[in-house]
């Protein structure tokens, strides 16, 4: 049996959800110093922040494309080391986010066969 969540302290930030920003509640919080970082807010990529990224890459959740650019779109800003030692399934949370940002908003879904023009 595991122990019941607790819920968010009254005073915790409230997530930013929009279309350019999502939050990301940590299952393994990040130690920074004395500070315990328990959610990351991920923004959506401007073009210049892709520099020296593949698009492709970051789209297959590679982890070289996402240790580059995670540091660059989190907030607070994780450091690359941080990166490094996150918990696996956080790591592909924000990959997954990043992914829906690289998409236009009226994107097909995967599967939908595709439209035609006449």
């Amino acid at each position: 049996m595991s122990d019941p969540v607790a819920p968010p302290p009254a005073d915790a930030p409230a997530p930013l959800d929009t279309d350019r920003m999502r939050t990301v509640t940590l299952d393994a919080p990040i130690r920074r110093g004395d500070q315990v970082i328990t959610s990351v807010v991920v923004r959506k990529p401007d073009p210049g922040e892709l520099r020296g990224c593949s698009i492709v890459a970051l789209s297959q959740l590679e982890y070289d494309a996402l240790r580059r650019i995670l540091p660059r779109v989190t907030i607070p800003n994780l450091l690359a080391v941080e990166v490094d030692a996150m918990d696996l399934g956080d790591l592909t949370e924000m990959g997954a986010i990043l992914g829906d940002f690289l998409l236009k908003r009226a994107a097909p879904a995967a599967g939908s066969p595709p439209r035609l023009t006449h």
